[in-house]
């Protein structure tokens, strides 16, 4: 792990922060949508 740390940090902390990204972008609507959806009806 430290190898792969020091060899590309960037690269490692860019795929994390992607991938966060991405899983909030999806659970977000997802959420907001069964909310509005429980709230409605």
């Amino acid at each position: 792990m430290s190898m792969m740390r020091g060899d590309t940090p960037l690269l490692v902390r860019q795929e994390a922060m992607s991938f966060v990204v991405g899983a909030l972008a999806l659970a977000r609507p997802a959420r907001g949508s069964s909310r509005q959806s429980a709230q409605g009806p």
